[in-house]
């Protein structure tokens, strides 16, 4: 999804506006940048990029909060997302993965953080079409 449409959202709607230099443009500064550095691994390694997911002591990663907090990002553009988020055949259930490690206690081995890693990669590729299309205009 074009940044310009959520970053107001996390950093404030007036934060894209604000002079440079201010922690309000810091802020945007950041999320475009860590945004730009996800889309360029997604695009450039898909089949090695995975997401940043907190490590527990027994060595298996926690995804609850990563997980979480994308399908809440859902919301934000419901209509679009619906055919990822409802498993219509056209998409098969791509979000499964992601779904899956909001359970009470998720701890993933690695096959499991890299089955995550799949599933952003094939939503990506889901919504390419949309943002080639976006990029004409």
């Amino acid at each position: 999804m074009d940044p310009r449409r959520w970053i107001g959202l996390v950093a404030g709607e007036q934060a894209m506006m604000e002079p440079e230099g201010t922690i309000e443009a810091l802020a945007v500064q950041t999320l475009a940048a860590n945004y730009n550095r996800i889309s360029t691994g997604l695009a450039e390694t898909p089949q090695t990029w995975r997401p940043r997911l907190a490590r527990r002591k027994d060595g298996t990663f926690d995804a609850f909060a990563w997980s979480t907090a994308f399908l809440l990002a859902t919301g934000s553009a419901q209509r679009l997302w619906r055919p990822v988020l409802h498993g219509p055949p056209s998409t098969g259930d791509i979000i499964a993965p992601i779904r899956e490690a909001t359970t009470a206690d998720p701890r993933l081995d690695e096959a499991g953080v890299a089955a995550i890693a799949r599933a952003v990669v094939a939503i990506r590729s889901h919504f390419m079409p949309n943002r080639v299309k976006a990029a004409r205009w």
